[in-house]
């Protein structure tokens, strides 16, 4: 996922198989507080499913203070 104004990367992220087909995703991601919050965080959890085809997809919005990745 591309870092942006809005976001930095992606941090504690797994990857596990679920069947030979199926593949979940979690993970932390640091967004900056802006007008475009919702937005960014709709885009980073759409490209996973689009590009890679992951079904399950689990990611959690920290504030980019409190993780120290700002």
């Amino acid at each position: 996922m591309a870092e942006t104004q809005e976001l930095t990367p992606v941090h504690d992220l797994q990857f596990w198989s679920l069947s030979g087909e199926r593949v979940a995703l979690s993970g932390h991601i640091a967004l900056k507080e802006t007008a475009h919050r919702e937005t960014m965080l709709a885009a980073v959890q759409t490209m996973p499913r689009e590009r890679f085809g992951i079904q399950r997809l689990t990611l959690q919005p920290e504030p980019a203070e409190i993780t120290g990745l700002a």
